[in-house]
């Protein structure tokens, strides 16, 4: 089995490896930020080895260097699952989050208010006829993003601690005969 981790948080991560090695999984990937996953998963096609995946929701969007102060993405492990998505992947996903509730924010994050919408367009304007345009943009990513919703059936569950993740883990090789 092969594992891919995507965690920015070296004492989850080192939760995340015991848990693996428990159950005898030694092959993993990690990265720490979302761009190497993109690139790893959509430009190199890793997913097609990998038999689940351990995510984070909260971490970099590029590798943070040396001595630079960066906050982490809070919707990165968002646009990751988005992104699987839309490129229909169904590698089974743990989210492996502080977050409450990683459905709730998931939803928040994909079906914004049109204002919220509209404060994120990189070019806001008053023009009557283009708020018309700018709703109708707005309407149709809606309806994109519900679909999006419905391929995301591929996260198995939600772990707040290691405790969980581990539950999680065993009771997804067990009732896959990968024990």
């Amino acid at each position: 089995m092969k594992v891919l981790i995507i965690e920015d948080n070296d004492s989850k991560l080192e939760d995340a490896i015991r848990i693996l090695d428990s159950h005898g999984i030694t092959e993993r990937v990690h990265v720490n930020n979302y761009m190497e996953a993109y690139r790893l998963c959509f430009r190199n096609n890793i997913l097609d080895d990998i038999d689940f995946i351990i995510l984070d929701i909260q971490f970099y969007k590029y590798r943070p260097l040396i001595g630079e102060r960066q906050l982490p993405d809070q919707h990165a492990g968002y646009k990751f699952l988005m992104q699987l998505a839309e490129k229909e992947k169904t590698v089974p996903v743990f989210v492996f989050s502080s977050v409450d509730d990683y459905q709730k924010e998931y939803n928040e994050f994909l079906f914004p208010s049109f204002s919220e919408y509209r404060a994120a367009s990189p070019s806001p304007s008053f023009i009557i006829s283009r708020l018309d345009s700018e709703r109708q943009k707005y309407d149709s990513q809606m309806a994109k993003n519900k679909e999006i919703l419905e391929k995301t059936s591929f996260v198995l569950g939600q772990a707040h601690n290691d405790y969980e993740l581990a539950r999680l883990i065993a009771e997804y090789l067990a009732n896959n005969n990968k024990l």
